[in-house]
């Protein structure tokens, strides 16, 4: 899997590409980490938008929090509608919508740590078939409620339909403050290989 800033597209003019080629049973992912953990607890859940290069699979969405004690991971599968084949769809995530990996201890149960981010990935994986293609995201940020949003911030214009996505993960509409820019130099790529009966092993 090869993560790379595409110079030229999004509106921000340096989208994020993914190019992915998954092996069966296996999963990849391009991450940002933090030496400190991250509150974000301000905001109601995760931004972006996002374009693919064919219709179809499945974007994994990760949130992790790293301890002395523990480590947790959390996770929320996004379906790549027909749509973002043809155009670049806003995508919002609330922050209870992210399930603990069924691999880990309490699996399923949803996100509540807002104030302890220690990292995000994305990613992609498979079972028996190889998945491979294409994706873009930018203007990755923060969900907020409308009626929080200061007079300075412009909010978008509302669109003739909602997208999918927006309708699964809250329905709002979603101005975006703040930027998790993601620098090249911190964007890395991981493959992980794992076994049938063992995920993440």
């Amino acid at each position: 899997m090869e993560c790379a800033i595409d110079s030229g597209a999004g509106t921000s003019e340096n989208a994020l590409r993914l190019d992915y080629q998954i092996t069966p049973y296996s999963w990849g992912t391009c991450g940002l980490y933090y030496d400190q953990p991250q509150d974000w607890s301000d905001s109601m859940g995760l931004a972006f938008m996002v374009h693919a290069g064919q219709s179809g699979g499945t974007l994994h969405v990760d949130l992790f929090v790293e301890s002395a004690e523990s480590s947790e991971s959390y996770l929320y599968e996004l379906n790549l509608e027909p749509g973002m084949e043809d155009e670049w769809v806003q995508v919002g995530i609330v922050w209870d919508h992210f399930q603990r990996v069924d691999w880990e201890e309490d699996a399923g149960s949803p996100f509540k740590k807002e104030a302890q981010i220690s990292g995000i990935a994305f990613g992609f994986g498979t079972e028996e078939n190889k998945n491979e293609g294409v994706l873009w995201l930018d203007d990755l940020g923060w969900m907020t409620p409308r009626e929080d949003v200061g007079e300075e911030i412009t909010i978008p214009a509302e669109p003739e339909s909602e997208p999918d996505s927006q309708e699964e993960t809250g329905g709002f509409n979603l101005p975006c403050i703040g930027s998790l820019a993601l620098p090249i130099g911190l964007v890395g790529a991981a493959y992980f290989q794992r076994t049938i009966t063992k995920k993440g092993k």
